[in-house]
C-alpha cells in the first residue's frame, strides 16, 4: 500500500544533490524534533535506501512542483544566485521565514545585496565566517538575526550515515605520508578564474609544484566543471616524473564511485568517514583546505602561491579573490590547529572581491529582468542595480 504523504511545516531547499550534507547536518544537531520536506532544486535523484533513511528521521524528500504548491512555516536556503533569480526563485515558495545557510564550508553567503526581509536565521558550518561587505548589506533589524554554527560533529555524522545508507566502506588506506591529492578547481577553463589568453592550467601547476615538498605519488580528483584532454593529464605526468620521479595516479582508480549517489565517491567523504594519512594537499582556493585542516592535523596543506597569479590570472580582481579566499583560510587553520578541540572559531574577512565577481555577473542578468518585467518588485531591484553600479563601476 502506498504510504500517503504528510506535509512538512519546514522546507530544506538544495539548489544540488552535493550541498545535501549541510542543511542536513543542520536538522539533525538543530531539527528539536521538527519535520521537513527536502528538495534538490535542479532534479537530481537520490537513492531510494538513502530516501527511506531520511523518511526514517523525519525528513521527506519531495518534488520541486509539490512543495511550490504547499505552505510552510520556514524555508532553509542558500543565497547562491544573482539577486533577482533569487528572488524570482522564493517568489515560487509559500513560506512565513527564511533560515540562510552558507555554502558549506566556504561558509560565505556571497555577499547578496540585500536579503529577504523574511529571514531570521544564518546558519554556518564548523566556523563562523564574518564578512563585511555581507554585513554590509544588511538592515539594523537583520543584524540582530541569530547565526548559528552546525558542528563538525554534525556534519561527519551526516556523512558518515548517508554513506553507510549507500553499504559504501572506505579504506582508511588510501592515502599515505608520502602521497600529494590534489583536488581540482576550474580554474582558467571558466568565466570565475579566467587565464590569459595562451596560459595552461597545466604550466601553472607545475610552476607550484617546483617549491612543494617531493611526493612519491600524486593522486589528483578531477573537477566535474573542468573540460580536459589527454595532453593535460600527459602534461602533468611527464612533468611530475621529470621532477619528482612520481607516478600520477586519479581518485577514481583508488576509490570507487557509487552508482546514483557519486558525491559519496569524493576525497570529501572519505576524509570525514575515516583517518586518512595523507603527506601533501592542494586544492587551490576550496574548501578542502579547512577540511584536511580539521581531520589531518599532520598534512602539509599547499597554498596558492600569490607571487605568480598575474602571470595566469586574465584580471587582478581573480587575483585578489584567491589571495583573501586563502589568506581567510590560513588564518583558520591556524586557528584550528592553537586552541582546544571545541573551541569556537570566528574568522573575520572583508569579502569585498568575492562580492565584485557575484555582483559584476549578477549585474546584466537583473537588469535584463527588470527590463522583461520578469520580477514584481521593480523599485526594490533596481535600488539594488544603482547601488552596484556605483559601487562597483
Amino acid at each position: 500500500m502506498k504510504v500517503r504523504y504528510i506535509m512538512s511545516n519546514n522546507l530544506i531547499v538544495c539548489m544540488s544533490r552535493g550541498i545535501i550534507f549541510y542543511p542536513l547536518a543542520y536538522a539533525l544537531e538543530f531539527g528539536d524534533g521538527r519535520k521537513f520536506d527536502l528538495v534538490i532544486a535542479n532534479g537530481q535523484k537520490l537513492p531510494l535506501q538513502v530516501c527511506e533513511y531520511l523518511t526514517s528521521i523525519g525528513i521527506n524528500v519531495i518534488d520541486l512542483e509539490l512543495a511550490k504548491e504547499n505552505q510552510y512555516e520556514s524555508i532553509l536556503v542558500q543565497p547562491y544566485q544573482g539577486l533577482s533569480k533569487h528572488l524570482n526563485f522564493l517568489s515560487s515558495f509559500n513560506f512565513r521565514n527564511i533560515s540562510y545557510y552558507s555554502d558549506a564550508l566556504r561558509n560565505g553567503m556571497y555577499s547578496l545585496v540585500g536579503i529577504d526581509e523574511r529571514a531570521n536565521e544564518f546558519i554556518y558550518f564548523g566556523f563562523e565566517l564574518i564578512e563585511e561587505t555581507f554585513l554590509d548589506n544588511l538592515t539594523a533589524r537583520q543584524m540582530q538575526i541569530p547565526r548559528t554554527v552546525v558542528s563538525f560533529e554534525a556534519i561527519r555524522e551526516t556523512w558518515v550515515k548517508l554513506g553507510l545508507c549507500m553499504d559504501l566502506k572506505c579504506d582508511s588506506e588510501i592515502l599515505n605520508p608520502e602521497d600529494l591529492l590534489i583536488v581540482m578547481r576550474h580554474w582558467g577553463r571558466s568565466p570565475n578564474y579566467p587565464f590569459q589568453d595562451g596560459k595552461k592550467l597545466e604550466d601553472y601547476l607545475m610552476l607550484e609544484m617546483e617549491t612543494w615538498p617531493t611526493s612519491r605519488r600524486v593522486v589528483i580528483k578531477e573537477h566535474p566543471w573542468l573540460e580536459t584532454d589527454e595532453l593535460f593529464y600527459e602534461t602533468l605526468r611527464s612533468g611530475i616524473q621529470r621532477m619528482w620521479g612520481s607516478q600520477l595516479y586519479f581518485w577514481s582508480d583508488l576509490f570507487p564511485v557509487p552508482e546514483g549517489f557519486p558525491e559519496l565517491g569524493s576525497p570529501e567523504y572519505a576524509l570525514w568517514s575515516t583517518k586518512q594519512s595523507l603527506g601533501n594537499f592542494y586544492a587551490f582556493d576550496g574548501s578542502l583546505n579547512s577540511l584536511v585542516a580539521l581531520v589531518s592535523p599532520t598534512t602539509s596543506i599547499q597554498y596558492p602561491n600569490p607571487v605568480i597569479f598575474d602571470q595566469f590570472f586574465k584580471f587582478k580582481s581573480i587575483s585578489n579573490l584567491v589571495l583573501e579566499q586563502t589568506t581567510w583560510q590560513k588564518g583558520f587553520v591556524s586557528d584550528l590547529r592553537a586552541k582546544p578541540k571545541n573551541h569556537k572559531i570566528v574568522v573575520k574577512t572583508s569579502g569585498v572581491p568575492y562580492e565584485k565577481m557575484i555582483s559584476k555577473m549578477s549585474l546584466f542578468e537583473q537588469a535584463s529582468s527588470v527590463l522583461k518585467g520578469e520580477v514584481s518588485n521593480q523599485s526594490y531591484l533596481l535600488s539594488k542595480i544603482i547601488r552596484l553600479k556605483h559601487k562597483f563601476f
